[in-house]
């Protein structure tokens, strides 16, 4: 009896020890032998063209520049015609590459229900051009007590971080299913989630949940369109440097080495953290108790930034100076 005991448990440790060398084989070929995608190689052509949300500032800002590297002419997407001008002359004066290509803007307020109107110029921009990628990254970020968080806030944080991405993906996805199948040219949809699907984060409740949103939508598609041509990719970043997290601690990196890991998986895996130092620390198990410090700091950070009202019955309230809209400091 204790020799069949002893063989399963041996049995058992066998199985852990083998999973575990595969997960850290499974890394180093990823990370280490593996060649990162060449993205024009794989997805680009004469004429393709990528569609980048967000792209004014961040991780969007990012891709538009990166991609327009490769070789990608791009509609750049956000609410503020000023800025998506200002950060497109700047692309194409630093870009070396020539003959450079070609960066449009179309103008979206994605705080706003859904109407022919408000798509029109997105419409218009991409309307017949061949759409090889389109990257979903427009984003909203916010965190305070739920009983003290203002309702146009919470409406807000659902239309910029959801519908943005039923909407447009919606719109442009004809356009990327006409490429990979008549013109037989494989194409991509990348979508900006978070880290925060890993985990629950107290605080920030209607951004995690939006997040996880995405995160569901894209695998559904992907399951929806296997073997049509056309590689979904959900990115889950750790804490990266942009206007929606200014202050961040260790493990913050850059859009642009945020973009960079991202895109070097773009045709392997169908999520992804991207760089290797997020690879690293979201392996690490951490309990329940960090992420809701890490919830409060953030809760803090927002409060120091822009006077928000952030504790709520739990806690003295603090009277914000400002009730700024987070989209404002969007990507």
């Amino acid at each position: 009896m204790l020799d069949c005991i002893s063989a399963v448990f041996a049995l058992v440790g066998a199985i852990v020890v083998l999973r575990i060398l595969y997960r850290f084989l499974a890394f180093v070929y990823a990370y280490a032998i593996r060649p990162a995608t060449n993205v024009w190689a794989k997805y680009g052509s004469a004429g393709s063209w990528a569609v980048v949300t967000g792209a004014s500032d961040g991780i969007g800002y990012e891709y538009t520049r990166q991609l327009a590297e490769a070789g990608f002419n791009v509609v750049m997407v956000a609410r503020n015609r000023g800025k998506l001008a200002e950060r497109r002359d700047h692309i194409l004066a630093d870009l070396k590459r020539q003959p450079k290509p070609e960066l449009r803007i179309a103008v979206v307020d994605y705080n706003q229900d859904y109407s022919v109107a408000q798509y029109k110029e997105l419409d218009e921009e991409t309307r017949g051009k061949e759409i090889a990628i389109l990257v979903n990254n427009v984003g909203a970020g916010n965190a305070r007590h739920y009983d003290v968080y203002p309702l146009d806030k919470l409406q807000e944080m659902v239309r910029v971080n959801s519908y943005s991405f039923a909407f447009t993906t919606r719109m442009i996805l004809p356009q990327i299913l006409h490429r990979a199948q008549a013109l037989k040219r494989r194409s991509a949809v990348i979508t900006v989630s978070s880290a925060i699907v890993l985990n629950y984060w107290a605080y920030a409740v209607i951004y995690g949940a939006t997040k996880t949103f995405l995160l569901s939508e894209m695998n559904s598609l992907a399951m929806e369109y296997e073997g049509q041509g056309i590689d979904f990719m959900t990115c889950i970043p750790g804490e990266v440097l942009t206007n929606l997290n200014w202050d961040s601690g260790f493990g913050a990196i850059t859009a642009e080495a945020c973009t960079r890991g991202q895109l070097r998986f773009l045709g392997y895996d169908q999520v992804t953290c991207g760089a290797l130092l997020h690879k690293i620390l979201l392996s690490i198990p951490l309990p329940e108790s960090y992420w809701a410090l890490s919830g409060k700091r953030t809760s803090e950070m927002y409060e120091q930034k822009w006077g928000m009202a952030t504790t709520g019955a739990a806690g003295k309230e603090t009277k914000g100076v400002a009730e700024e809209a987070a989209s404002d400091k969007t990507q």
